[in-house]
């Protein structure tokens, strides 16, 4: 993430994409190329920083920061 510091610190708004943690990795996938283009169409650039969500412990403090239920089961 600190490659993206500069990015991060000048956005807009930053957006949480949160799915059910049952959903195929494919639907997910499908759903948010959609929203990318949604958000280019309406004239923003989106970039995405799944570092978050693949490192355990970055994916625990966002979860308990924005009230995004725990993954599993």
């Amino acid at each position: 993430m600190t490659g993206e510091a500069a990015k991060t610190k000048r956005a807009a708004a930053i957006a949480l994409f949160h799915r059910p943690a049952r959903e195929h990795p494919l639907e997910t996938g499908r759903l948010f190329l959609e929203f990318l283009l949604k958000v280019t169409t309406a004239g923003f650039s989106a970039w995405p920083m799944a570092a978050i969500a693949d490192d355990p412990a970055s994916a625990a403090e966002a979860s308990g920061r924005f009230t995004i239920p725990p993954t599993g089961g």
